[in-house]
């Protein structure tokens, strides 16, 4: 069992993400590119701008809620 399927486990560690934000393009200084990473899985996503940032932490969000429901 693990922190992903453990009913147990704190369920602040499920949204713990590290998140590298890459050096801005002087031509492009207001542009948000990086990678983030889930820390309970180590799944790791790359990301071009905020949105794509929040689309990641929604999906992982959503994979983590599914795998708490599977038996």
């Amino acid at each position: 069992m693990n922190a992903l399927t453990d009913p147990t486990s704190d369920p602040a560690s499920d949204r713990a993400f590290a998140i590298q934000l890459l050096a801005a393009d002087p031509r492009d200084p207001g542009r948000l590119s990086g990678r983030i990473e889930h820390v309970l899985s180590g799944r790791c996503h790359d990301f071009d701008d905020g949105r794509a940032l929040l689309a990641c932490l929604a999906l992982e969000q959503r994979l983590v809620a599914q795998r708490r429901n599977t038996p």
